[in-house]
């Protein structure tokens, strides 16, 4: 082939293109039929014909610019489809194209829909000339809503459907065998699969994380299903496990927090560990063997949600499906009571029936209402005794709900989102609400909590953010982590003598919160506990306190005052970085430690005393601390780590007490007013570089008369200029 149309081929180094007739045979002409290579000889002579325009890619495959399809053929001549690059929003996939059949898309490498090329399809539809589909073949289809496949198709790879966001339904056709390695993962809004009686096998993560997934029927066929299979289905009510599974694999139905009832059969014998982990509403489990059967299953570790449902011996079959009366759906508790499943009519004010069919109604099952944003109002019956999880969630629209006077529990994201939600009594007599309960009841006012409770769980009323003041109960026993974290419009709070621990995180980000009331019980204050409680000026650090965890009181920029009482015994990382305004310190003499960043750019401290058993001053501990004056490290001080005073430019006088035998790097760098160092330890063998860049020029530094020859080696060239003394 002549250099320069090889050139003109090969520009971009990706494709080759040709408009025109005359063009592709003035080509031919001049290279001569043996030089194009077979495949492209073949488009060359198609495409003549159809006097279409075409490309071909580095690796060989075609491009049709008139179809967008990106295609190899196969050594049978048929076509593989690789990408489509067009612009349709519904596509019919050809049964030919240029004449050829398309058997296969992306068997063979690629990915139909590759983000950079296409992304305004919504639908499919794949002829019934096709029998194959790759790996990844539709992998992260963000826009695709819908795929129909011929029962031509009987082989589909791994990962075929994963990352495909927006697909809500699907019918898989018969005679595939497997599900693949995560075939379905991240689906999210996929509601109904449907599996032909072909599939023998569920591979690893083949649904995980379907979370709008309610129930899903597996063919008896099914003989094995592997870990993490449904792992995060969090909307997978109920699930058939076919008879010849032996084992439930770990993790498998791990997160699935709807998940209400399983039936499995005699053949299982092991369940791995975690295999039902947080699978929070499980109550029944149907059993086909007997209680000698189920004594021999081996139980893994992490599965105490199955540990604890209730067995029904000798029947596999699935319980009594749910029945509906005047638009609430409903299943069968126990032989006297019902809960309520879901609500399938339009109303916006709604009250519960407290019986039906002669039957009590003690509880709102997990999901029972989820999602439906035109409810306004919900009267709960004085029969129900449990709210399940998510059973209101993301109720946008509801403001008023009445709770039934004997309600015991509140479970887990019951309300959460209820965004327009402005108000809630609690009933005398509730002991728990549940982790999420109330997230994000971003106009919910003030609450009065009842005597009764003892639990509030994880980020319960976490971002309420209409909240202005809070009292809780002295039954309180335990407030989890977060649970009242971004509460912006939180004031004051009142704890309980009750408590003993505040969690992890329990009040951070609470803007407005100046007031807090804690309790002489109190123990430990959990990390970031008060982190970014901005507005809180003062605090009373009760004399039982041993602990405050890292970055407790974090970015509490309008703090001016800290008194830790000599209960503290240890101070975690970073407790009061950032705390702008902190002006007085008294640290506790039990302290053996001040850790890493622990006053962190506190711009406003001068002064601070450093208690005797001190061991270690930490990694930046006093960083960026620019109004600090003066500072001595104390007698049982061994180290100061590096960059523990750098940029404390008002720092004039330091004193390395007797013990510290070293000086890390640019420990006491960019004090520029530092003109008095006095170090007392005459056990000194590490001085760092930069531990003294940028101290006055003209300071002196003392040292014991014994070491006067040994410390001025020590220290030549650790940053401090030229005119800085060393005597003794």
């Amino acid at each position: 082939m002549p250099d320069k149309i090889q050139k003109s081929i090969q520009k971009g180094g990706k494709t080759m293109k040709f408009k025109t007739v005359s063009f592709m045979l003035a080509f031919i002409f001049a290279a001569g039929s043996a030089a194009i290579p077979a495949t492209l000889q073949n488009a060359l002579a198609a495409e003549t014909a159809a006097g279409s325009e075409y490309s071909e890619t580095q690796n060989g495959d075609i491009i049709d610019e008139k179809s967008g399809f990106e295609y190899s053929i196969l050594d049978d001549g048929t076509i593989e489809l690789r990408a489509y690059r067009g612009r349709e929003s519904e596509l019919v996939i050809p049964k030919t194209l240029n004449g050829k059949k398309v058997t296969s898309i992306a068997f063979f490498g690629g990915m139909l829909f590759e983000s950079h090329l296409s992304t305004t399809v919504k639908s499919v539809v794949i002829p019934d000339s096709v029998t194959r589909l790759g790996n990844q073949a539709f992998e992260n289809c963000q826009t695709v809503e819908k795929i129909t496949i011929p029962d031509s198709v009987k082989e589909i790879g791994s990962r075929a459907f994963s990352g495909c966001g927006r697909l809500k339904s699907i019918v898989l056709p018969k005679g595939v065998s497997e599900i693949g390695e995560d075939f379905f993962w991240g689906c999210r809004s996929l509601e109904t699969v449907s599996l032909p009686d072909s599939v023998t096998a569920i591979g690893p993560n083949a649904f995980y994380e379907c979370s709008q997934l309610v129930s899903l029927e597996l063919p008896k066929s099914v003989s094995s299903i592997a870990a993490n299979a449904f792992k995060g289905c969090q909307s997978l009510k109920n699930i058939q496990v076919p008879e010849g599974i032996k084992q439930i694999e770990s993790t498998t139905f791990s997160g699935c927090r709807s998940l209400s009832y399983i039936n499995l059969p005699k053949s299982v014998t092991a369940i791995g560990d975690n295999a039902f982990q947080d699978c929070l509403s499980l109550k029944d489990i149907y059993y086909a063997g007997t209680n000698a059967d189920w004594a021999g299953i081996q139980t893994g570790t992490g599965n105490d949600a199955f540990k604890n449902a209730g067995i029904h011996f000798e029947t596999a079959d699935a319980p009594q499906t749910d029945e509906t009366q005047n638009d609430f759906q409903y299943h069968a508790i126990d032989g006297s009571s019902v809960e309520i499943t879901w609500y399938s009519g339009t109303e916006t004010e709604i009250t519960i029936p407290d019986t039906i069919d002669g039957k009590t109604v003690t509880g709102i099952a997990a999901k029972a209402f989820e999602g439906n944003s035109r409810l306004a109002a919900v009267s709960l019956p004085d029969s129900i005794k449990e709210i399940g999880e998510g059973a209101f969630e993301n109720c946008t629209g509801l403001k008023n709900i009445v709770l039934s006077k004997n309600l015991e529990t509140i479970r887990e994201r019951a309300f959460y989102n209820c965004t327009s939600l402005t108000g809630i009594n609690l009933p005398d007599g509730l002991s728990s609400i549940k982790s999420n309960a109330f997230y994000n009841c971003e106009t919910m006012k003030n609450v009065q909590f009842p005597q009764s409770l003892t639990e509030i769980g994880d980020s319960a009323f976490s971002a309420c953010r209409s909240f202005t003041s809070l009292m809780l109960p002295d039954t309180l026993k335990t407030i989890g982590t977060r649970a009242f974290s971004s509460c912006s419009s939180l004031k004051r709070v009142v704890l309980p003598d009750s408590l003993t621990e505040l969690s992890e995180g329990v009040f951070a980000a609470c803007s407005s919160l100046s007031s807090v009331t804690i309790p002489d019980s109190l123990t430990v204050i959990g990390k970031s506990a008060f982190a970014s409680c901005t507005a809180l000026k003062s605090i009373k650090i009760p004399n039982r306190v041993t602990s405050l965890g890292r970055r407790a009181f974090y970015n509490c920029t309008a703090l001016s005052e800290i008194k830790l009482p000599d209960s503290v015994t240890v101070i975690g990382k970073q407790v009061f970085e950032k705390c702008t305004s902190l002006k007085t310190v008294r640290l506790s003499q039990r302290l053996k430690d001040i850790p890493d960043w622990t006053f962190m750019r506190c711009f406003g401290l001068t002064s601070i005393a450093i208690p005797s058993g001190i061991k270690t001053i930490g990694y930046r501990a006093f960083s960026g601390c620019k109004s600090l004056t003066s500072v001595t490290i104390p007698s049982k001080a061994a180290s100061v780590s590096d960059f523990a005073f750098d940029g404390c430019t008002s720092l004039k006088k330091a004193v390395i007490g007797k013990s510290t035998t070293s000086i890390g790097t640019a420990a006491f760098r960019g004090c520029k007013n530092l003109g008095t160092i006095q170090i007392k330890s005459e056990k000194l063998k590490t001085v760092s570089r930069d531990a003294f860049s940028g101290i006055k020029a003209t300071a002196k530094i003392k040292v014991p008369a014994g070491k006067l020859k040994a410390y001025k080696t020590l220290l030549k060239g650790k940053g401090q200029g030229s005119r800085v003394t060393i005597t003794a």
